[in-house]
């Protein structure tokens, strides 16, 4: 089943707003960058150093997140592109888990039917039967 954003190209009028928005928070965080440190030391109107630390940590935080807004934009993909693909590859592979083949010797003690040949199990053992719908242990099996 594919997930909702299972297409690895954004289309291009998303690619073009993320970019301005990439553009304007790096750029807001660079020209904070900019002004905090690009006052000397020890002058009446420049910073405290309490504040241009700060400061920094906010720009930096505006720089990176920006950065990446603009860098996938231009690319064409997001950042959790990638990570869709390994999600989708890991659901199919518990899928393929789930159903076991078993030996037609199973049927469900209730009715007797067989048990089908590709039938889903929990890992406990548990199955359903697909006639009477009843729950059964194939663990549990009576000779």
């Amino acid at each position: 089943m594919p997930l909702p954003n299972d297409n690895p190209m954004t289309p291009s009028a998303g690619r073009f707003i993320g970019g301005i928005f990439g553009f304007a928070f790096a750029g807001v965080g660079l020209t904070l960058l900019i002004y905090l440190w690009a006052f000397p030391f020890d002058q009446f109107d420049s910073p405290p150093l309490f504040f241009r630390f700060m400061g920094s940590f906010i720009a930096v935080v505006f720089v990176a997140a920006g950065g990446g807004v603009l860098v996938s934009s231009i690319r064409g993909r997001t950042a959790t592109d990638t990570g869709t693909a390994k999600v989708s590859s890991m659901r199919a592979e518990l899928q393929s888990m789930a159903t076991v083949t078993f030996p037609a010797s199973y049927s469900c003690p209730h009715c007797g039917a067989p048990l089908p040949e590709r039938a889903e199990v929990s890992p406990m053992g548990d199955a359903k039967c697909p006639f009477c719908h009843t729950w059964f242990n194939v663990h549990q099996k009576t000779a």
